[in-house]
């Protein structure tokens, strides 16, 4: 009778400590975007786009002195222009195309097809890996993104205006 009690007893206490999954899917892509993007002390904000084709475009807003210049992420390769310029970057040379960078990679870890997405105090999440690097992900019943944490990159997005493009 112990051995049955026992048994019952840590079958509902895994049970209890198992975080929840939710049906949702994350809508990641074929959607455009305002991100307040902070990292360090740094603020950027900017405008930007993910198409149903993967590419991703990301364009600064603020601060005033980089307004303008623009990141697309297709795949692996990632160019930037400014002001008439054209470069395929190295994603360590600015700031701005590495935090780009790391943003793709996170959206993009979530068109997975066995991707999770966890519930916990009515807040659905997605915990994932990319670039290398630990991501959690806040995303709405809809699916769209709210705000992406990368802890080990010091930088939080917070998605504003999120919009479906139908492309």
């Amino acid at each position: 009778m112990k051995k049955i009690i026992s048994f019952i007893m840590i079958t509902l206490l895994l049970c209890g400590c198992a975080k929840e999954t939710s049906k949702v899917k994350p809508v990641t892509c074929g959607i455009s975007f305002t991100a307040r993007i902070t990292w360090y002390n740094e603020v950027f904000v900017c405008t930007g786009e993910i198409s149903n084709q993967t590419k991703a475009t990301f364009e600064i807003n603020e601060p005033e002195d980089i307004k303008g210049l623009k990141i697309t992420c297709d795949g692996d390769n990632v160019t930037a222009s400014f002001k008439g310029l054209q470069e395929e970057y190295d994603v360590s040379k600015t700031p701005f195309s590495f935090i780009c960078a790391e943003v793709y990679g996170a959206l993009r870890d979530t068109w997975r097809e066995d991707i999770e997405v966890a519930e916990k105090e009515q807040q659905l999440y997605i915990e994932g890996r990319a670039n290398e690097e630990d991501y959690k992900m806040i995303i709405a019943p809809t699916g769209l993104p709210l705000s992406l944490e990368i802890p080990n990159e010091s930088f939080t997005v917070i998605f504003e205006d999120v919009k479906i493009t139908n492309e």
